[in-house]
């Protein structure tokens, strides 16, 4: 074209997650680096308790018998005892329970799913992990998958959409007009 002369590009949702992929892609990641300080909390928490009860059981025991824990029936055990003394009549103890229920019955995947979806809950999913002692891997591989590639990118078509110049400025547009606008031709 001529010098001054500008050339007219459809701008579809897909060209407008492409132009912030990388800055939501960090977002993302930042909140799941924002989930490990409850996981964190939670693992100090039953590690320094584990110690406590070794010592006292060391001490009881004065080392002399050759005990050996089976940390699979110890670990069902708990788990067991941790789901008879949780409260569901409230909404809060129910989503306590469904958290640790998810996380503890489906693992890398009830974690990823508890990431994936908005979900102010998941914070007990990070707390359960770390007291039940998930692998650390497990845990910030499933969040990060969950948050920084799932969820971004439902919550980016949702505020690409929701912000659209057609479906904000412009209220008087039909919307099959506006979903051809940005969903493109």
């Amino acid at each position: 074209g001529e010098k001054g002369s500008y050339q007219t590009m459809a701008i579809t949702l897909f060209t407008i997650m492409n132009k912030v992929r990388l800055e939501s892609f960090m977002w993302g990641a930042g909140t799941a680096i924002g989930e490990l300080p409850p996981y964190f909390m939670a693992r100090a928490a039953r590690l320094a308790s584990q110690q406590e009860e070794k010592e006292k059981l060391e001490d009881e025991q004065n080392t002399a018998n050759d005990e050996e824990d089976d940390d699979d029936d110890e670990f069902k055990q708990e788990m067991k005892e941790a789901l008879e003394k949780a409260d569901t009549s409230t909404l809060f103890g129910k989503g306590k329970a469904f958290m640790h229920n998810l996380v503890n019955k489906v693992g890398f995947f009830g974690i990823l799913l508890a990431a994936s979806i908005p979900n102010p809950l998941f914070d007990l999913a990070g707390i359960t992990c770390g007291h039940f002692l998930i692998d650390f891997w497990t845990f910030f591989g499933a969040t990060l998958i969950g948050k920084a590639i799932v969820k971004m990118h439902i919550q980016m078509v949702f505020i690409i959409v929701l912000f659209s110049k057609d479906s904000i400025l412009n209220p008087s547009t039909s919307p099959s007009r506006t979903s051809k606008s940005i969903l493109g031709p």
